[in-house]
């Protein structure tokens, strides 16, 4: 949670208010599902269902629409990765859906004016390449994951939608989380199954934020809803969620560790 509420992004971006208003909800949207689909049998499924609908449509009321997109696809993801690798009873999984729809639901006062306006506004017919491309993370700019200072202050000589730094006893924690996924400890260790998707995520969204300088990232410029946003790096959002969860699972990896010493 330090990791997350204290790292680089989170920080850099304490001037955009509404970013930081809809990050803060992240977590709880993916304990949630965390709850809903990766028990055999949800003790409390109906409460936890409801409770993931009020995240969602809290989420999108915060105030950006973009983090909030990215926030859903990242928890519809994990969801879908949940429902293939522990294959949680139906009911689970239709509960997980419902909420999800009737969170967005909940959110219509804002999303229907909003998109509304959208369809008036210059970005109806999508974005200049040049202009969706702005803000992207440079290639060489990933150094600054692990040493933002490398090119001096980051603030005011770079943007602040390019910091991500979470600092290097997390990343060395988050290096540690594989080893949840060897096969002597995966059995009895749960967090292995996580592991994957957090490492996934991690460099999926390092590789989004690379922009103008990743060929693929222009395909998102013929999608809908995608087609609106900017600022590739903040993509970088989702890489700082992910190095926070991997950061926690490494640390309990090596507490694991140091008990067995014990024993």
């Amino acid at each position: 949670g330090l990791i997350y509420a204290l790292g680089g992004f989170m920080v850099a971006h304490l001037n955009h208010v509404n970013i930081v208003a809809c990050a803060a909800w992240l977590p709880w949207m993916f304990l949630l599902t965390d709850r809903l689909l990766a028990n055999e049998v949800p003790p409390h499924a109906g409460r936890d269902a409801v409770w993931l609908s009020l995240v969602v449509g809290l989420e999108f009321l915060a105030g950006h629409a973009q983090i909030a997109v990215l926030s859903l696809l990242a928890v519809m993801a994990y969801g879908l990765y949940l429902a293939v690798v522990v294959r949680p009873p139906t009911k689970a999984a239709a509960l997980f859906g419902l909420s999800v729809a009737l969170g967005v639901a909940l959110s219509g006062a804002q999303l229907l004016p909003s998109y509304e306006l959208t369809r008036l506004s210059v970005r109806s017919e999508g974005l200049d390449p040049e202009f969706f491309t702005s803000f992207s993370l440079h290639p060489l700019y990933i150094i600054n994951l692990l040493w933002p200072f490398v090119l001096g202050n980051p603030y005011p000589n770079a943007s602040v939608e390019l910091v991500a730094y979470v600092g290097w006893l997390p990343l060395l924690l988050a290096l540690a989380a594989p080893l949840a996924l060897r096969r002597g400890i995966q059995a009895a260790f749960r967090p292995a199954k996580r592991t994957r998707f957090f490492l996934g995520m991690a460099i999926i969204a390092v590789l989004l934020a690379l922009g103008r300088w990743n060929p693929v990232y222009m395909a998102l410029l013929r999608l809908p809803v995608f087609q609106w946003f900017r600022v590739p790096a903040r993509y970088l959002y989702l890489f700082s969620f992910s190095a926070a969860m991997l950061a926690g699972v490494g640390l309990d990896v090596l507490l694991n560790r140091i008990r067995d010493l014990d024993y």
